[in-house]
């Protein structure tokens, strides 16, 4: 596509995303980022579709991050996480939060970062792209490195190597070398003095790893991101800082160029070092200043911070201790800063979670409220059908035990409503109701099933235990003093009797009410029990008909 040239809405879908990104990835110099990123911006003028928005996004956020523009690059990323969630692309929501974690690390955002590095984290779980995989664990790695630990930030840039190996992706591969390489030599100022072995074997690693990257075959990488400093930054590690300037020199003479402006900052910073130990002090200071001038303009704090250490110590070599301290205090002023930005995110955080939590129980207490009542019977409070099948169906106790089930029936509650009027019946379930209820333990259950029916569930109850368990309430309901309620008022009740595994429930509720039907048969105000369906009666014989 032509700068120039006029895009429709239809052939913006078109846009070949992945090759605009790989020229976004190798932007150079000045016109050529302008040039990107004004074809984008035609293109972000037309589209709608959010998918294509934030990929668009994830394109102008690398031009950004190739000019060292950490803080553009972080906020077209976010911008573009906020797209795919709308597009509910989960894989491109992680690509895009994954990268946001490392630029936000980077410009000291750290409790943003740990945020979207914690997602990330959560998401490799169900990640299956090995391409992505690659790139989140290399971002992790971002992260950690930012964070200054480096031990973690190799475990992740490891496992970027890992699968990047395993695709056979070579310019993967030398990135997450070239990670590792950075990370180990960080490391190593980290050990002490006396940790000599340990030291020793990290700069062993790192000079293999070089090796590796300058014997590739990769020539515009180790050109773009510099590989040569890491050689020079193992040679000062090993001890040999003239041979580390004598790589820098060659490699400057030879026309070399380091295209990304991060590893411009990071050149001059060894070249400082290698001069302040071969006891050039004036002339690192300049070159320290040098870097420490690139790596303002890119609000990228862990590097600024870096540079401004290297340059203390230059200043130091020196002589100038008043400006070894200035730039010791301005180091510590950036801490305290980052850890003030931190405080109130945190605050903020918890403030902002306080909120979720609280409208979280209050959802829950609705939804709590909205199941009670739904499964609770109005005029008897103990609960009904619904509650039944959803303890039935969900019940957390083992489905190979064996449950009781007794159905009860009011023996002629019509004639009762028919007779003493609707107001004395509905005494008379709850009065049932809470009898039903005082007679449970808490892993019992009873409902009312239907008008005049209740349901009791007894996990582990035994059929013989079942059976006495309704006799007794039979007993006790036909001599409890209804004539209170109503003059002449008499209740008797009807039970139904089964017990099996509770994974068959459905088939001992039909046993139980097969036995119910028995005991209506038999003359009602009676028990009848099921086993196998085989009817089994106890209780006193009556004459009353059907």
């Amino acid at each position: 596509m032509n700068a120039g040239e006029k895009v429709t809405p239809q052939q913006s879908l078109q846009v070949d995303v992945e090759s605009l990104y790989e020229r976004c990835a190798l932007v150079a110099n000045d016109d050529d980022a302008e040039q990107c990123l004004s074809e984008i911006g035609k293109v972000l003028e037309e589209i709608v579709d959010s998918r294509s928005r934030g990929q668009l996004f994830m394109c102008r956020a690398k031009v950004h991050a190739n000019r060292w523009r950490t803080r553009n690059a972080f906020q077209d990323v976010m911008a573009a996480s906020d797209l795919f969630e709308e597009a509910r692309d989960e894989q491109l929501a992680t690509d895009a939060e994954s990268l946001a974690a490392a630029y936000a690390s980077r410009l000291g955002e750290y409790a943003l970062a740990s945020e979207l590095a914690a997602k990330s984290i959560l998401a490799l779980e169900t990640i299956t792209d090995e391409h992505l995989i690659v790139e989140v664990t290399n971002r992790l790695g971002i992260f950690c490195y930012s964070c200054l630990d480096y031990d973690r930030a190799i475990e992740q840039f490891e496992v970027s190597l890992d699968v990047a190996e395993r695709l056979g992706d070579d310019a993967k591969i030398f990135r997450a070398r070239y990670n590792i390489t950075d990370a180990l030599l960080l490391s190593v100022r980290q050990l002490p003095i006396m940790e000599t072995y340990e030291r020793t074997k990290r700069v062993q690693h790192a000079e293999r790893l070089v090796q590796q990257l300058t014997s590739a075959g990769m020539p515009e990488m180790n050109r773009q991101l510099g590989s040569h400093r890491l050689r020079a930054e193992v040679l000062c590690e090993m001890g040999h800082p003239k041979e580390a300037l004598e790589v820098l020199e060659r490699h400057r003479t030879e026309g070399g160029e380091v295209l990304a402006s991060a590893q411009r900052a990071a050149l001059a910073t060894v070249e400082a070092r290698a001069m302040r130990l071969t006891g050039r002090a004036k002339n690192a200071v300049s070159v320290a200043t040098r870097a420490v001038e690139l790596a303002m303009g890119s609000d990228d704090e862990h590097e600024i911070m870096l540079t401004l250490q290297e340059r203390a110590n230059c200043k130091e070599a020196a002589g100038d201790l008043a400006g070894a301290l200035c730039d010791e205090r301005a180091v510590n002023a950036r801490m305290r800063s980052i850890q003030h930005r931190q405080t109130r995110q945190v605050v903020q955080q918890l403030w902002s979670r306080t909120d979720l939590e609280r409208e979280h129980k209050r959802l829950t207490k609705t939804t709590e409220n909205a199941i009670r009542e739904a499964e609770e019977d109005v005029v008897t409070g103990i609960g009904n059908r619904r509650r039944l099948e959803r303890v039935l169906a969900t019940s957390p106790i083992d489905p190979l035990i064996d449950i009781a089930i007794v159905i009860a029936d009011i023996d002629h509650f019509k004639k009762v409503n028919d007779a003493f009027g609707h107001g004395v019946g509905d005494v008379v379930l709850r009065r049932l109701g809470k009898l039903f209820r005082d007679e449970l333990r808490s892993v019992q259950e009873v409902v009312r099933y239907g008008g005049d029916e209740f349901v009791f569930v007894m996990p582990g109850m035994a059929f013989d235990a079942a059976r006495i368990f309704a006799e007794r309430l039979r007993s006790n309901i036909e001599r409890r003093p209804w004539g209170k309620e109503a003059p002449g008022l008499k209740v008797t009740v009807s039970f139904g009797v089964a017990c099996g595994p509770l994974a068959d429930w459905q088939t001992v509720l039909v046993s139980a009410d097969i036995a119910l039907y028995a005991a209506k048969r038999r003359g009602r105000n009676a028990v009848e029990g099921a086993q196998s369906h085989t009817p089994i009666a106890i209780g006193p014989k009556t004459t009353n008909k059907l």
